[in-house]
């Protein structure tokens, strides 16, 4: 199944009146702003792991979650503008240049808007679909929290132990990675 972009041609339409001249004979056309999107949601998938380790690391924010589609704040970083300019050359003949990066930044706040109450600011948004079967893994999280809240008999103490004993972190290591301190954890998982 190929890559598409989750932002809509509404989106898309306005990003170009707003950064383009649309009666220009050169203007981006929709499907050529569309053809952009779908590289950086091909990029977005492919490289999945690496934006679950920026949300971990709080280099970027899950700001809305639509089940399907995500919103990430990701401050100063244009996470699609390094994803065209690396890519986009090889893979269209459309020319990544200043305006189709504005029409581009435009869209993703477009829809960034659209799908969350986030006041943007100068912050960039990165709007994607989540990848085929993310949806699947996030039942199964869920399913297993429930039978572990009814093992330990709380929220806390059921991700607590799950993480420290389930999934190798020590109690320090959880500690940091949830920003708590360690008697915390320790007094989570002795319950």
């Amino acid at each position: 199944m190929p890559a598409t972009s989750p932002i809509t041609d509404a989106d898309i339409e306005a990003a170009i009146e707003q950064h383009d001249d649309p009666d220009h004979p050169g203007s981006l056309t929709i499907s050529e702003v569309r053809a952009l999107l779908d590289i950086v949601q091909r990029d977005a998938e492919e490289n999945w792991d690496n934006l679950l380790h920026s949300i971990e690391e709080d280099n970027a924010s899950v700001v809305a979650d639509t089940g399907d589609v995500i919103v990430l704040e990701t401050g100063e970083h244009q996470l699609y503008d390094i994803a065209l300019s690396r890519v986009a050359s090889d893979l269209t003949d459309i020319e990544y240049d200043d305006i189709a990066a504005s029409v581009v930044n435009a869209a993703m706040h477009n829809a960034a808007k659209r799908l969350s109450d986030y006041e943007w600011g100068a912050a960039y948004p990165y709007v994607i679909a989540k990848p085929e079967g993310v949806r699947d893994g996030e039942e199964y999280a869920w399913t297993m929290l429930a039978q572990r809240v009814r093992e330990h008999g709380s929220v806390a103490a059921a991700v607590d132990t799950t993480a420290t004993g389930d999934r190798g972190y020590t109690q320090s290591a959880w500690a940091d990675a949830t920003g708590r301190n360690q008697s915390s954890i320790s007094r989570n998982t002795s319950e």
